[in-house]
């Protein structure tokens, strides 16, 4: 389940969706008591709420990533016109 969530883990949520919601109770005809069903459903809910944070800490990560690289990317452009200015001014 591990690999799955890190290869697709917006699929391993709606498959955990889908798993709730498919969880019968004796009531109505299913195969788990009501205690079975809090059970899982704490569980996956469980799983949800850390697949989303760690999704949270991974965009955040690159997004950080991303700014910094664009960040140097203007620096260098803009040491080469101050570079240019002054040899301009020079001349």
């Amino acid at each position: 389940m591990k690999d799955y969530g890190i290869k697709n883990p917006q699929n391993l949520l709606n498959l955990n969706e889908n798993f709730i919601l498919s969880l019968q109770t004796f009531e109505k005809g299913g195969t788990y008591s009501q205690k079975e069903k809090e059970f899982y459903e704490y569980q996956i809910n469980q799983i949800n709420e850390e697949k989303i944070k760690k999704q949270k800490k991974e965009r955040e990560k690159l997004n950080n990533e991303v700014i910094t690289k664009v960040k140097l990317k203007i620096n260098i452009i803009f040491n080469n016109i101050c570079s240019i200015k002054v040899q301009w001014q020079l001349n």
